[in-house]
């Protein structure tokens, strides 16, 4: 159950970071919000980057001695890369997308580690 838990969290973990990352400009630039300013601050944008991390490394390092798919994996390295690599200067003009697209990488290996992880005992449970 415990392995359900973390990868539910790190799914909203990384849909958070999706929405803050592209929703936030457009809060702040057309509407009176300018009190969450605070929120583009880059120690929140890392410690989003941090949370993912953990929960990508609690929830899916069982789960692989587990079932041995290493897909889920794979997808989630692929997406923390995305997301390191928009905070670089030089992407600046592609932060969003980027970010965004390494979000969408992390919510589908988590999804994908739920599917294995249910194939896995249900054949368990099969003998």
């Amino acid at each position: 159950m415990k392995h359900k838990l973390f990868d539910k969290i790190a799914i909203v973990s990384a849909l958070c970071c999706a929405l803050h990352c592209a929703l936030l400009p457009l809060l702040l630039a057309f509407t009176a919000l300018n009190s969450l300013q605070f929120l583009e601050n880059p120690l929140i944008e890392w410690g989003f980057i941090t949370l993912g991390f953990l929960f990508a490394y609690a929830s899916l390092k069982p789960s692989l001695k587990r079932h041995k798919d290493h897909t889920p994996k794979n997808m989630a390295i692929i997406g923390l890369i995305l997301i390191v690599l928009s905070r670089l200067d030089f992407l600046e003009n592609m932060e969003i997308v980027i970010t965004c697209l390494g979000s969408i990488f992390l919510i589908i290996a988590h999804l994908k580690n739920l599917q294995v992880n249910r194939r896995f005992f249900k054949q368990q449970a099969a003998g």
